[in-house]
């Protein structure tokens, strides 16, 4: 046979370089990233230290706060005077009621002058995992930000609130003017 007939052992000796080079440097960016030290980490979180005697926050205080803040958007949770509140239960989208409830109570905001806070509050049953919950309040979010459009209401006017998903929340959407 000639030689042109076998080309699958350069695709083969080609593929083990390919491979060696990924295993090389993946073997490189884990000493590095085990190299970074605490002074590195503020620079990676994005926060400037720099002439400040501060010490940088570490990793674990940085998703202390990420989770504490979510807690802190359950005040809207809390029913206030002038509240928009639609139940949602079991629901993934919104019907067309639910739209022109939501459409009616815009129209009723000044979107000149005010804003809105908006969040979902949805408990995490046994049979969802947290993902698919989340996932939930992201739709419902964005059909509300799409009533709101097609209404000639500014999305810029709302403020997403959203809470980590829990077993204490009735499933509700809530509106509040800022």
């Amino acid at each position: 046979m000639s030689a042109k007939n076998h080309i699958w052992p350069a695709y083969v000796d080609m593929m083990t370089v390919l491979l060696l080079v990924y295993v090389l440097l993946n073997v490189l960016l884990s000493v590095v990233i085990t190299q970074i030290g605490d002074d590195d980490v503020a620079l990676v979180q994005g926060v400037c230290v720099e002439n400040q005697d501060v010490k940088p926050a570490t990793s674990v205080n940085f998703q202390y706060d990420i989770e504490r803040s979510m807690d802190v958007n359950n005040e809207l949770y809390v029913n206030k005077k002038g509240d928009f509140i639609l139940n949602i239960k079991d629901k993934n989208s919104l019907s067309k009621e639910d739209a022109t409830l939501i459409k009616e109570w815009l129209q009723t905001v000044d979107s000149k002058r005010q804003k809105v806070l908006f969040s979902v509050y949805l408990p995490v049953p046994e049979t969802k995992s947290v993902g698919s919950v989340l996932r939930t309040q992201a739709i419902l979010y964005y059909e509300v930000l799409q009533i709101a459009a097609l209404n000639n209401f500014p999305i810029d006017n709302i403020i997403n609130k959203n809470s980590k998903p829990g077993g204490h929340y009735q499933e509700v959407i809530k509106m509040r003017i800022k």
